[in-house]
């Protein structure tokens, strides 16, 4: 099978390749993909069932975090605020990334507190970088003392298990349009 950029040509026996997946190489590259192949209505219909539905609003984005992010605590008022905007499927799905990438990055330390190797690469490709030069800023970052001062009631939260407790959040990941802030500790 080779995918070629304009079709895909796949030549193969059908009963030769029930329930296996196929290697496929992109012409002039060194990048493959996996193609499953799904020969029964069953397995169609669970891969349809698994399949996560596209955003389409922000209760769904809502729905979505939630499901995916599992090392992420969000208190229970945490996308109230996205309602009084129209809905922007760019913004959610940047939003989407945001939370998708703060999941990843709070399983990656060890027993001792350390980053992992990919903890590392999360925290120079996300938390680092500045504007200007052509320069894209970071993902996340701190607020600037100003603002820090300015909001602190703004970005203090209780935790959901712990009504005793506040958190200050101060760290935040960036929507540019429309311009919106998650902020975490």
């Amino acid at each position: 099978m080779k995918i070629n950029r304009m079709f895909l040509n796949v030549l193969f026996r059908r009963d030769c390749l029930k329930n296996q997946s196929l290697r496929v190489s992109e012409t002039g590259d060194r990048n493959t993909v996996d193609v499953e192949n799904r020969w029964t209505s069953e397995s169609i219909e669970a891969l349809l069932r698994d399949t996560e539905l596209p955003l389409d609003s922000w209760h769904r984005l809502e729905e979505s975090a939630r499901a995916r992010c599992p090392e992420l605590r969000f208190t229970a008022d945490a996308f109230v605020p996205l309602r009084g905007y129209p809905f922007v499927l760019g913004a959610a799905n940047r939003l989407r990334f945001i939370l998708d990438t703060q999941n990843r990055y709070k399983s990656c330390f060890d027993t001792q507190g350390q980053r992992t190797l990919e903890g590392s690469e999360i925290y120079r490709d996300f938390f680092t970088g500045k504007k200007g030069k052509g320069g894209r800023g970071a993902l996340f970052s701190d607020s600037s003392d100003d603002e820090k001062h300015r909001f602190e009631q703004e970005m203090t939260f209780r935790p959901p298990e712990h009504a005793d407790r506040i958190l200050f959040c101060p760290w935040h990941g960036k929507v540019q349009t429309p311009q919106l802030r998650v902020h975490f500790s």
